[in-house]
């Protein structure tokens, strides 16, 4: 699951979790575009990932 975005005064940015490999949870994963490609500039391990609807982002 990723949310990309674009701050008032920055680059585009992208937000991912991903299942990690090596235990229970996930990884919240920020990217940043350079203008070619993302590039990762942080990570945090999460324990659980909640998707509420209702915001409209996904025709719901």
């Amino acid at each position: 699951m990723s949310i990309t975005f674009v701050p008032a005064r920055s680059s585009r940015r992208r937000i991912r979790f991903v299942e990690r490999d090596d235990g229970p949870g996930w990884w919240r994963i920020d990217d940043e575009w350079t203008g070619c490609r993302w590039r990762p500039v942080g990570r945090e391990p999460v324990t659980d990932v909640e998707r509420m609807g209702g915001s409209g982002f996904d025709g719901e």
